[in-house]
Order: structure tokens, then C-alpha cells, then sequence
């Protein structure tokens, strides 16, 4: 770049020579270059592999988190059902009247 610059400044009215042959690609160049596009390839493809099981697992624990969710809803219902119940049976069994004399202190 710098030497195409200078070559203008100067003055000259053509474009400078070509790029000696000695600088196309060689043969070890173009190999390792498809050893890295393989390379490249194959990462890709398990990349995507992976970023697909990862997907599948979120949803999978989506709907394990939403069906946690729905049990806790149930349980906590079933939970306040026997706590009235059991306030139920209490006061049943036991008099107001002795409650209030047991809460009494003496």
C-alpha cells in the first residue's frame, strides 16, 4: 500500500508492477487452508449439535419448573384444606370455654 502511494506521488501514470509469481498461494498454503475450513466445518456442525441439546434441555426444564410450580400450588391448597381441618376438629373436641381457661394465665 505505502509503496503504491509513493509510487503516485511521484508521478508515474501507470499502476506499479504486478506481484511477483513467488507470492500466489503455494501448495502447503492451500492445504492448511482446507485443513482449517474441515476444521472449521466440524466445529460448526458440533457447535450446533450442542447448542440444540442445550435448547432442549431449557425446555425441558421449563416444563419440570412449571410442572414444580403447579404440585407447590396443589400442596399448599391441601395444606390450608387439613389446617382448617384441624382447627375444625379442635374446636369440636374442646369447649370454648376450656380453651379460654387453659389461655388464661392464673
Amino acid at each position: 500500500m505505502v509503496s503504491l502511494v509513493l509510487h503516485f506521488q511521484r508521478g508515474a501514470s501507470s499502476l506499479p508492477p504486478a506481484r511477483p509469481s513467488s507470492f500466489a498461494p503455494s501448495e502447503p498454503d492451500s492445504l492448511s487452508f482446507l485443513q482449517f475450513s474441515e476444521r472449521a466445518t466440524t466445529e460448526s456442525a458440533e457447535l450446533k449439535m450442542r447448542l440444540e441439546r442445550e435448547r432442549r434441555e431449557a425446555r425441558r426444564l421449563t416444563g419440570q419448573l412449571a410442572a414444580d410450580r403447579e404440585h407447590q400450588a396443589r400442596l399448599e391448597d391441601s395444606l390450608e384444606a387439613v389446617e382448617q381441618a384441624r382447627e375444625q376438629a379442635l374446636e369440636e373436641c374442646v369447649p370454648p370455654s376450656a380453651v379460654l381457661s387453659f389461655v388464661r394465665p392464673s
